[in-house]
């Protein structure tokens, strides 16, 4: 239960309902940065505890959202054999959207990204804050913008600090081999 009548409204409450805002996600990603998903990727709205097994409603930072990407080996191929992104149900409408965009870019990442689990965390994170930050922009989320430039938190804020300072053009956000360098140079 939200403690504002209005976001519990507004609420995604099942996955029906989260396969649409990734459809609107998918949208405003491909109209600001070109960015489409070739791979087809599962959707599921989960409860907290089913993104992370140790969960405490009183833990200050918690997972809202997870992708797990499966690769498989063929030939000395490396293919994704499946994907699935989970997004905790019962969040404000805002908040589900920004951490659909956020597993989106992971997604984007860990398709693109050969040594993904060797990049260092606040690249990862910073990117995909980055990407959601400019979403809650350009919806006019004046509060939501606000209070993540005053983000200080590790890896989320100051990844999100380090892209925010660095200006990236949006053609180049999605763009393999310069996010490679970004990554070698800044991080």
């Amino acid at each position: 239960m939200l403690a504002c009548s209005f976001c519990e409204s507004q609420a995604t409450k099942s996955t029906k309902a989260l396969k649409t805002l990734f459809s609107e996600a998918e949208i405003w990603l491909q109209n600001n940065f070109g960015l489409t998903f070739i791979d087809k990727y599962s959707v599921l709205a989960v409860y907290p505890q089913d993104i992370n097994p140790s969960f405490n409603p009183r833990q200050k930072q918690r997972s809202l959202g997870l992708c797990e990407v499966t690769f498989k080996i063929q030939n000395k191929q490396k293919s994704i054999s499946k994907i699935l992104i989970k997004v905790e149900i019962d969040m404000p409408l805002f908040k589900t959207k920004n951490v659909i965009l956020h597993e989106l870019t992971h997604f984007w990442q860990q398709s693109n990204f050969d040594h993904f689990d060797k990049m260092k965390i606040e690249f990862i994170e910073g990117q995909a804050e980055y990407v959601a930050w400019l979403h809650d922009r350009s919806q006019q989320l004046e509060g939501v913008v606000s209070r993540r430039l005053q983000d200080k938190s590790y890896p989320y804020g100051t990844g999100f600090q380090k892209f925010k300072q660095l200006e990236i053009p949006p053609t180049k956000l999605f763009n393999k081999k310069y996010m490679q360098k970004v990554h070698a140079k800044y991080f």
